[in-house]
């Protein structure tokens, strides 16, 4: 009976409030009738008492309000209330990280818990168990022993009724001895957990708690399992809209050079023609003068000039002229190794990790034009020396198999302000100190293969370009 009436009684802080209200009209009673024959000292002893009050109330109130909560009514809740209400708050969500946040809310209210921590499985690093709704950053590996444990037994973990040797094992993560942790599973896998920490009052969990622990773990399995599918639906959304956003950005990139190109296109044979002359005459100039030693050394310089003009205009007409592709099975490293061959990184620590078995459909020309042009690039940015390391391997994204490449330099790197810019003609040279149309080729060679090329780059430190092309079909 006595259980029972302290979980009927008023909240606790209704009944403090009540007594300190009660304690201050009678201070104020006393002060007027004790100093009614001195009206001076009574409007004095009035003021002070309002100041002390105004003071104090706050600091007194927690005073005789935490050892009633403590020693009185530690669970003076309504569990029945606590679950439907709960499930009301929780009906209308979608979104995992929402209900974590509306079980921790109610938790903390209804059982005044210091702290709660919700660690929810990541839907980017599926990995990792990421610390939500704190100021502080924390995250679990799913490998730790504590999920490890969390998965075998799938209990209500009480931190303080555990064997110490087990919790040696598991820890490594800062809890109160007198937390109790609620593991939350969905479609039978561990899909995060919640830290209850020490409550207010201090006061152990109580059997009636441990209760309502055990119910909102089975209720957050059928809001998890509920949720589930509109998080699929919401995390292949956002990865379309990823997609979709990439494949503007390249279409107008693919855009803007073609744009360029053809006015490449229009020039070159304006250029071309008088060239041809120059050159004529150039080489006339040479035969005519043959023994003339200072016309002889000025016509070669002219004519290695010409000759970078001509060199110009041809690389140019790449770009405007993609020639007719063809296409071979072919094993993507044995194009690498090739291109290493006819462009050795002389003076660069070289490092290969390539995986067997990585064949595409492609140019070998043109996929060779690609790997010479970014092996050059590394060389230029690594003046002093520096590693050059090409990786390849396999990769499964979105159901679609894909050969990855990745050139790594350690070299100068590129700007932030530039980096966006490095495929467009022209304007590449002042990073690589060529002529600015190397990467503008590579860019399109790989998206006329249907890959894609991207790059990422920390000035001072080195520069990575990534290439994806699709896996050739047997």
């Amino acid at each position: 009976m006595h259980h029972n009436l302290r979980n009927t009684l008023f909240p606790i802080h209704i009944i403090v409030d009540m007594f300190i209200i009660l304690l201050i009209t009678i201070s104020f009673i006393f002060a007027f009738n004790q100093f009614s024959s001195n009206p001076t000292i009574q409007l004095t002893a009035i003021v002070c008492l309002a100041i002390f009050w105004s003071l104090f109330y706050n600091p007194f109130r927690l005073i005789l309000r935490i050892p009633f909560e403590k020693n009185w009514i530690n669970d003076a809740y309504d569990a029945e209330d606590v679950i439907d209400n709960m499930a009301v708050a929780l009906s209308p969500i979608l979104d995992k990280t929402d209900a974590y946040i509306i079980i921790k809310k109610y938790l903390q209210n209804m059982l005044q818990i210091k702290n709660i921590d919700c660690y929810l499985l990541s839907v980017d690093q599926p990995d990792v168990f990421i610390l939500i709704d704190s100021s502080i950053q924390n995250s679990i590996n799913t490998y730790h022993p504590l999920p490890d444990y969390l998965r075998e037994n799938k209990h209500i973990l009480e931190i303080n009724k555990i064997e110490h040797s087990i919790w040696k094992t598991i820890s490594g993560i800062s809890i109160h001895p007198s937390s109790t942790i609620i593991p939350l599973f969905c479609a039978g896998t561990l899909d995060g957990f919640i830290i209850c920490g020490q409550k207010i009052s201090g006061s152990s969990y109580s059997i009636k708690d441990l209760r309502l622990f055990n119910t909102i773990q089975k209720q957050a399995l059928l809001v998890l399992d509920r949720i589930r599918p509109y998080g699929k639906i919401k995390k292949d959304f956002e990865l379309n809209q990823k997609k979709l956003y990439e494949t503007e950005k390249q279409l107008a990139r693919s855009e803007k050079i073609a744009s360029m190109a053809n006015l490449l296109q229009e020039y070159n044979h304006e250029i071309r023609t008088p060239l041809g002359v120059i050159m004529g005459k150039i080489e006339d100039l040479l035969e005519d003068y043959e023994s003339d030693k200072a016309i002889q050394d000025k016509g070669n310089t002219m004519m290695f000039h010409a000759d970078r003009i001509r060199d110009i205009v041809d690389t140019t007409l790449r770009l405007s002229q993609p020639k007719k592709r063809n296409e071979f099975p072919v094993n993507i490293n044995e194009i690498i190794k090739e291109s290493i061959h006819l462009l050795p990184p002389d003076g660069i620590d070289l490092q290969l990790s390539l995986e067997s078995h990585l064949n595409v459909l492609c140019d070998i020309d043109d996929m060779q034009t690609v790997f010479l042009n970014l092996i050059k690039n590394a060389k230029e940015a690594m003046e002093n020396g520096g590693i050059l390391s090409i990786k390849s391997f396999d990769r499964i994204n979105e159901s679609e198999s894909l050969v990855v490449i990745e050139v790594s330099d350690t070299g100068i790197g590129i700007s932030s302000d530039k980096i966006e810019q490095i495929w467009e003609p022209f304007v590449s040279r002042h990073v690589t100190k060529g002529r600015g149309l190397g990467l503008s080729i590579v860019f399109r060679i790989i998206r006329e293969h249907m890959g894609n090329i991207s790059v990422s780059s920390i000035e001072t430190t080195g520069t990575t370009f990534t290439i994806t092309l699709p896996v050739l079909k047997t």
